[in-house]
């Protein structure tokens, strides 16, 4: 499936097609990936074909011309259909045409002028479908290197694009009378979807992250022996599993953009070493994998009995550690008057540590330096032993998002 040389931690995302336009379950499912892997790769139809339909304006013209010819039925009224299918017939004789009169020249320009005028508007219909998907949050990652959009075969065809389209105004004109026929190419894509999931549960080299829908379809082939899942498989799919569930429940996570996410996961690199650790362990008392009905409940469990107190003690222990900030007011809000002894001690200790040349700059005396110190001293401590809590990471991804 993938090369795992760099031994990052790397996350398969695997999202079923479901009716609805908007990509907020793939999205919501990235932006998890984004902050516990170092690579992520996502397989989903949908996105595929959304993907496609962002290229619709881009088409040449004999792929506008097919596309035109197959739309424009289920565009307008019967009458109206056959009209503007000639007008387009006679648009096509006529730039097939190497000599034309002066008529026709003049019939060229105004059927030119039409169909440029309903390309347009097609063009703007398709990046509204397009903006409502919010398919550009994922795009966005995409350019950073950390996440994959996994293409499908064809996928980047024109063909495909318009078979899309096509079929996608006609459901949105409710056209079909009867239930829609899944075309050979549409198997593929099915086919391809199911292999490279049933890989990412097999092949132990990736952590698999699947949907609700897709974690059915799991389950039900490991049941029926179709897929052979392996116990790293299984434990991977736990952990990130459990880390997805733990993110969702941050405050404001769905509102929160793929932007916002890669700031927060690029400031927060090193307490994310020590939140991995924390979920490995939390995720041994889960005995349920990732795919099964059970996993959520233990999840939730494991969110009460061990992340949220921690979290509480993470909180408390920041309050009270402002030893430095209110030490430093303490003398700076009140008017000093120093002897030249003083300030001369100060300048021939040369102490080089931060508090001191707080002190200096200051012009504070040495004794009311060294009790600066002191706070500075044990702030700083607690400030590491709060640093070096296991979930850290969590905690500081929760203030980001909520400030």
């Amino acid at each position: 499936m993938r090369q795992n040389t760099e031994k990052l931690l790397h996350i398969t995302i695997g999202t079923h097609p479901t009716k609805e336009l908007s990509l907020a379950n793939e999205i919501n499912l990235v932006k998890a990936a984004l902050l516990y892997a170092d690579k992520v790769k996502l397989y989903s139809l949908k996105t595929s074909a959304i993907s496609m339909a962002s290229r619709i304006g881009d088409l040449p013209i004999n792929s506008r011309f097919t596309f035109l010819e197959r739309v424009i039925p289920f565009l307008t009224a019967p009458d109206g259909g056959t009209s503007l299918l000639s007008r387009l017939a006679e648009y096509k004789k006529l730039l097939s045409k190497k000599h034309l009169g002066s008529r026709e020249i003049i019939a060229k320009k105004q059927l030119e002028r039409f169909f440029e005028d309903n390309w347009t508007e097609i063009k703007k219909t398709a990046k509204n479908f397009i903006d409502l998907s919010q398919i550009e949050q994922l795009n966005l990652a995409t350019q950073t290197g950390i996440l994959e959009l996994h293409k499908f075969q064809n996928t980047d065809q024109d063909r495909a694009t318009i078979d899309f389209m096509v079929e996608s105004v006609a459901a949105a004109r409710a056209q079909f009378n009867q239930k829609t026929k899944i075309s050979s190419q549409d198997e593929s894509w099915i086919q391809e979807f199911a292999e490279n999931i049933c890989e990412a549960v097999s092949d132990g080299s990736t952590y698999p992250l699947f949907d609700e829908l897709t974690r059915e379809l799991v389950n039900k082939g490991i049941k029926e022996q179709i897929i052979d899942v392996s116990k790293s498989g299984i434990d991977r799919g736990k952990q990130v599993g459990l880390a997805s569930q733990l993110f969702e429940r941050l405050p404001l996570f769905e509102q929160a953009s793929v932007d916002e996410i890669l700031d927060i996961r690029k400031e927060l690199e090193k307490p994310l070493v020590r939140f991995r650790s924390a979920i490995i362990r939390f995720s041994e008392d889960i005995k349920s994998a990732s795919w099964d009905k059970d996993f959520a409940p233990e999840a939730e469990k494991v969110f009460y009995r061990e992340v949220e107190p921690a979290i509480l003690e993470i909180e408390d222990a920041t309050k009270s550690n402002q030893f430095l900030t209110s030490m430093v007011r303490k003398f700076v809000d009140k008017p000093l008057i120093l002897t030249t002894g003083s300030v001369l001690s100060i300048a021939l200790s040369q102490i080089p540590t931060l508090p001191h040349e707080i002190a200096v700059s200051l012009g504070i005396s040495f004794s009311s330096a060294a009790i600066i110190y002191d706070a500075y001293d044990e702030w700083k401590k607690k400030k590491q032993a709060i640093e070096q809590n296991l979930l850290y990471f969590y905690y500081k991804t929760r203030q980001h998002l909520i400030e």
